[in-house]
């Protein structure tokens, strides 16, 4: 019980804890370690006063002498070997305990939370998150596909680091993005399709078609919907799904035509009987943006990753070696 009645938890282990300091211990072994204080002084570049006067009061800490003084040096009594072998086994802790936090400041370890909208999931993040992965294996993505709306909401409430999506919706909402891809839509087609050896093909041309596509929620949709409206014209899908990979397998079995993107119609145009049609709208044209709150409420790990995806599009925007 302290004066005041109170219990002292710990007791004289935490008053212990409460008057010692890492410098004074660091000091204390590294003067046992060379047998000398001049020695231990030299080494933290202080005079050795300050690092005698430092020992002294850990002596008063603990409240027994630690050391053996003579002209020829120190040695430390049997408490002062308790204090070296215990001291030292903390100091090495601490040691890779701040090798380990280093790494997490770095950016070299640490856990990034993304959403995503399916598309990139789809087409972009695999290879790119496995070769990032491959840099950096001990930084840990969670990644979660969420919709055009809600990408941008994880990011504004926390929930999420990075977000990616269509410039079609985080373009002009984000506070802050960078480009991460660019890619076209482009209408696909079954191969008999009277349409599918065309070079190119109007969006008006195609709305009487039975059309296929996401379900009523997504962006995309919403921004078909958008683009027939503005030419007084509606979107009527013939059939929903939940993937594009479902969306381009229902055109391949001859039940309508869609829209993609044109890199995931390449993936498709091998092993599918589908044909891509490039459109001649320019609004068909769209950038994948990595959206974040600010680059100061990014971790470390995030801001590895960011810039990391970022490569990925300067890389492809570089123009070839001659």
């Amino acid at each position: 019980m302290n004066p005041n009645g109170a219990s002292d938890a710990g007791g004289p282990i935490d008053t212990l804890m409460r008057r010692l300091d890492l410098t004074s211990l660091r000091l204390f072994v590294d003067a046992c370690e060379a047998h000398s204080i001049a020695a231990a002084a030299a080494r933290a570049c202080i005079v050795p006063s300050a690092v005698s006067r430092r020992i002294s009061d850990l002596e008063k800490s603990v409240g027994v002498p630690l050391l053996y003084r003579s002209p020829r040096g120190i040695t430390p009594t049997a408490a002062g070997e308790t204090v070296m072998r215990y001291a030292s086994a903390a100091l090495a802790e601490l040691q890779l305990m701040g090798t380990a936090l280093g790494r997490y400041a770095s950016g070299l370890q640490g856990t990034v939370r993304v959403v995503a909208n399916i598309s990139s999931i789809d087409q972009y993040l695999p290879e790119d998150i496995a070769a990032f992965s491959r840099t950096y294996p001990d930084v840990s993505i969670e990644l979660e596909e969420k919709r055009g709306g809600e990408i941008l909401k994880s990011v504004e409430d926390g929930s999420a680091d990075l977000g990616i999506g269509n410039d079609w919706y985080l373009g002009e909402a984000a506070a802050v993005s960078r480009p991460y891809r660019e890619d076209s839509l482009v209408a696909i087609f079954p191969r008999a399709h009277r349409m599918a050896g065309l070079d190119s093909v109007r969006f008006a041309e195609l709305l009487d078609e039975p059309l296929i596509g996401l379900h009523a929620e997504s962006a995309y949709n919403a921004k078909l919907a958008q683009q027939a409206a503005l030419i007084g014209r509606e979107i009527r899908m013939k059939i929903r799904v939940n993937s594009f990979d479902a969306l381009c397998r229902m055109v391949h079995a001859g039940l309508g035509i869609s829209f993609v993107l044109k890199q995931l119609a390449d993936m498709y145009l091998d092993i599918l009987s589908i044909s891509a049609v490039p459109l001649t709208e320019s609004w068909a044209n769209k950038r994948i943006l990595i959206a974040y709150r600010s680059e100061d409420t990014l971790s470390a790990s995030a801001r590895t990753l960011l810039d990391f995806l970022t490569r990925q599009f300067q890389t492809r925007q570089a123009p070839a070696a001659p």
